[in-house]
Formats: C-alpha cells, sequence, structure tokens
C-alpha cells in the first residue's frame, strides 16, 4: 500500500466520525445538493477543454511527433478523472443529509488526500473570513488559468517545430487542468457548510502554495 493511498485511508476515517457526529439541516442540506448540481455542470465543461485539447493532438503528425501518445493519455485519465467525479455527484442524490456532506468532503480529499479534515465549531466571523479568502484564491485561480492557456498556445508551436512533447508542455497541462478542477469546485462554494468550505479553502491553499512561486501569488 503506497503513502498516499494510506493517509486517505486514516483521513476517511477521521472524516467519518467527525460529521457522523454533527446534525446537518434541512436548509444546508438543501444548499449541499445545489452545489452539486452546479459543479456537475462545471466538472462537464472542464470535460469539454479536455476533449477539445485531445482534438486539437489528433491534427498533429503523430508519427513524427515524440511523446504524442502519452500525452493523448494524459488527457484521456483527466477526462477520466471528471467522468468519476461526475459518477461522485450522481451517487449522492441517494445519500442521506449527513452521508451527503461527508461525501462532498470525501470528494475534496482525493484532490489532495494529504490535507487533513478537521470539525470544529466555526463562528460567523470566521465563516465569513473563510468566505472572503475563497474569494480573494479564486480569482488569482482564473489568472493562473489564464496564464497556462496562453503557456499551451505558445508551447504549440514548439511542439511542432521540436517535434517532441516536452516535460514543461506536460507539466502546464497538468497544472492547468488542476487549477481548472479547483475552479470547479471553488465557484459555487458559497453553497458549502462552514467545515466544507474551510476544508476545501485548506486543500486549495496548499495546492497553491506547491504549485505558484511567491511572487506569482501578488
Amino acid at each position: 500500500m503506497n503513502m498516499k493511498k494510506l493517509i486517505f485511508i486514516i483521513m476517511y476515517f477521521i472524516l467519518v466520525n467527525s460529521i457522523n457526529s454533527q446534525n446537518i439541516s434541512e436548509e444546508q442540506n438543501i444548499k449541499n445538493k445545489q452545489y452539486l448540481v452546479n459543479l456537475d455542470l462545471n466538472v462537464l465543461e472542464t470535460i469539454d477543454i479536455m476533449v477539445m485539447f485531445n482534438d486539437a493532438s489528433k491534427q498533429l503528425p503523430d508519427d513524427t511527433i515524440n511523446g504524442i501518445y502519452t500525452y493523448q493519455k494524459f488527457l484521456f485519465d483527466m477526462t477520466m478523472e471528471c467522468s468519476n467525479i461526475r459518477n461522485d455527484i450522481k451517487l449522492s442524490k441517494v445519500m442521506t443529509s449527513n452521508e451527503r456532506e461527508e461525501h462532498i468532503a470525501m470528494m475534496f480529499a482525493t484532490i489532495r488526500p494529504e490535507v487533513i479534515y478537521t470539525y470544529k465549531e466555526i463562528d460567523n466571523s470566521h465563516d465569513l473570513k473563510n468566505h472572503e479568502t475563497i474569494n480573494e484564491l479564486h480569482e488569482r485561480i482564473k489568472k493562473y488559468i489564464t496564464f497556462l492557456q496562453n503557456e499551451i498556445i505558445k508551447s504549440d508551436k514548439s511542439v511542432i517545430e521540436n517535434k517532441s512533447i516536452s516535460k514543461y508542455f506536460m507539466n502546464i497541462h497538468s497544472q492547468h487542468f488542476m487549477f481548472q478542477l479547483l475552479s470547479d469546485y471553488i465557484v459555487n462554494s458559497d453553497k458549502l457548510s462552514d467545515n466544507n468550505l474551510e476544508y476545501l479553502l485548506k486543500i486549495a491553499l496548499s495546492i497553491e502554495n506547491a504549485l505558484v512561486p511567491d511572487k506569482a501569488k501578488r
């Protein structure tokens, strides 16, 4: 068993025990359902982006571009990851309110399992600050996505000229997908419970800290 899977299993039991002790209100349950419906639409748009990239890759001369099949497999895997998220959303439709709350947190956990869910009482001022912080973060993420899209366009020319898929090309695609997915999760986060919002914020900040140089966050 690899370390990432072990961390995920440990976190799962912590999360289940924490959320099972909560009493999710009907109002929050309705918001959770709305959040998941919107998330499904957001992820569907990300699938469209992956399909667009894949269609463009098929226009390249695959018999002369080194690494083209690896790139196409990456796009396929990312598309399947999005499909798995949509399947998770479908599963949530028959869940109880507590199960649905837990399920949303588990969906967040799959993005970055090493960030541990912690249940705690969050007062209104803390919750308001979290909403402000995640909105500010989302603005930065949208800028990262735009930057990476421009880098992908520039790198497309380099791929054709060098007849090779570079490590940098794969890296910017990987980062683009991660930030696009984060945006999908964040865009309707005002409907999340205070603890799930804080958990998503912790995950998003962790990913930003790992992928973005400090100077680029300003």
